[in-house]
């Protein structure tokens, strides 16, 4: 499950002119520079970085701790990083000539079969602090000219604010249609919008501050409208199924009562007088009582739904539940296929404050999901780690995926012949009373993974070590087959 800048950064378009702000500390802009550059990689396009040499080391050692190989890309001229020294000749800046220079990059890129370039500048450094508003208006102006929608570059100017007068961050906040400012991508609405740069308001604030922190309000307020009423619907829509469920609960109850009482008089009779009935009649009593079971299912799955939520809190370990569940799942069922299980779970895991029952049957759920999904066989990797506030757990298949049009939340959104599409709305009501996050991501014929964040325990004595919790557990990875 990607952050929400992340998942902003992924949806930049060719062509896209960015300028990020940061105050002193270059690792403030990493955040964003590092899904940016993972993007461009994954889709086959080259990355060029200019900055000083502390940070071109800083990002080399970023670029590791996120699994890319900066050798190999280095190598294969994916990635280009250099200096101010490499990047900038002696003397004034002239734009011209640096606009004819990201050109030719550009176009070297595309014919070494490249797929677009990136390029993250920082300006602090590669232009210097005592750049006039009038040069870096001109430098601007020629990357507009170039980065306009579909062409096959993008570009991040990055702006050190503490280091630059009031008018030349004017002339920055003016010339990019995108800002970056901390975890968010905000359109610019001071985008070549003379009025508002030369207009006489007065403000004890200088006009830079102002700008940025209408950028943030205008955002967080459009968000909160937009969360809000997405939750009213929500709310609207929950609290209508819970009324009639719990209608249906009682209703299906009585006639399903009834049902068996008959199922359970004629078994009485026809183990009295076997001979005289058919065996048919006794294949279809059998059949009953599968169907009779069907729906006592659904009815405690409705019950389940409907009914508020009451968690028992305890500190209990994700990892051995998880690892128990796959044990028990597994033994359970006669699965047609070999299935070869992995595990992942990381030594000496916080625990969280939960419900162990009712996150067993979360994870049971998904566990039964992933194994449907596979009837031909395939691989189930479970996974769990530490984060920095927050307990990771992930479960993934290498089944038929999940069509992009469900919205599987949604009670009753199934593609399975015989399910009734509740027990995810379930997962996502238990995991929300936790204060958690549920997701997934799937490729239809590929697979489906999902992910679970939930809050851990401060540290302490509680620590589980999941080795000696599990037999099941191993910390670095244990695989088997499961016929």
């Amino acid at each position: 499950m990607d952050s929400e800048l992340t998942q902003e950064i992924s949806n930049l378009l060719p062509g896209d002119h960015l300028c990020l702000f940061y105050e002193n500390d270059p690792a403030e802009q990493m955040s964003a520079l590092i899904p940016f550059i993972q993007e461009g990689l994954s889709r086959d396009e080259q990355f060029i970085y200019i900055a000083d040499d502390q940070t071109v080391n800083e990002l080399e050692d970023r670029l590791r701790e996120s699994g890319i190989d900066v050798s190999e890309e280095s190598d294969r001229g994916t990635l280009k990083l250099w200096t101010r020294r490499e990047w900038r000749q002696p003397g004034e800046l002239c734009s011209k000539k640096k606009s004819i220079q990201i050109l030719q990059f550009i176009n070297e890129a595309a014919s070494s079969s490249f797929k677009g370039c990136r390029f993250a500048v920082e300006m602090t450094w590669t232009l210097g602090p005592d750049i006039s508003p009038e040069q870096l208006e001109q430098w601007e102006a020629k990357l507009n000219t170039i980065f306009v929608p579909g062409f096959p570059g993008r570009i991040v100017c990055q702006y050190n604010w503490s280091h630059f007068s009031p008018e030349t961050m004017l002339v920055a906040l003016r010339s990019h249609p995108l800002a970056v400012l901390g975890d968010h991508v905000y359109p610019n609405w001071f985008y070549e919008a003379p009025l508002i740069l030369n207009g006489r308001r007065k403000s004890s604030i200088p006009r830079p501050e102002w700008m940025i922190s209408v950028l943030k309000r205008s955002r967080a307020a459009k968000k909160e409208l937009e969360a809000a009423h997405r939750r009213l619907q929500e709310a609207q829509v929950l609290a209508a199924i819970g009324t009639a469920a719990t209608k249906i609960v009682h209703d299906m109850t009585n006639s399903l009562n009834a049902i068996s009482t008959t199922i359970q008089l004629q078994e009485r009779y026809l183990a009295r007088d076997s001979e005289r009935l058919p065996e048919l009649t006794a294949g279809a009593i059998q059949d009953l009582k599968e169907e009779t079971n069907r729906v006592r299912a659904l009815i405690e799955e409705l019950r389940h739904f409907s009914q508020p939520l009451h968690l028992k809190l305890e500190s209990v370990n994700l990892a051995q539940i998880l690892a128990e569940v796959i044990h028990e799942t597994i033994c359970a069922r006669n699965h047609p296929g070999s299935i070869d299980i992995e595990q992942q779970f990381s030594k000496d895991l916080p625990t969280v404050m939960a419900d162990g029952e009712k996150l067993r049957r979360v994870l049971l759920n998904l566990v039964n999901n992933a194994l449907e999904a596979m009837p031909e066989g395939g691989k189930l990797t479970a996974k769990c780690c530490a984060q920095v506030k927050n307990i990771c757990l992930e479960i993934e298949d290498t089944g038929c995926g999940i069509p992009k049009e469900m919205n599987i939340f949604e009670p009753f959104t199934t593609s399975k012949p015989n399910g009734w599409g509740l027990g995810l709305a379930i997962a996502r009501q238990i995991i929300s009373a936790h204060k958690g996050i549920i997701d997934y991501s799937s490729e239809r014929g590929q697979g489906t993974t999902f992910k679970i964040l939930l809050p851990n325990c401060p540290p302490g004595p509680e620590r589980l070590d999941v080795e000696s919790q599990s037999k099941m557990t191993d910390a670095d990875t244990s695989t088997r087959n499961a016929k």
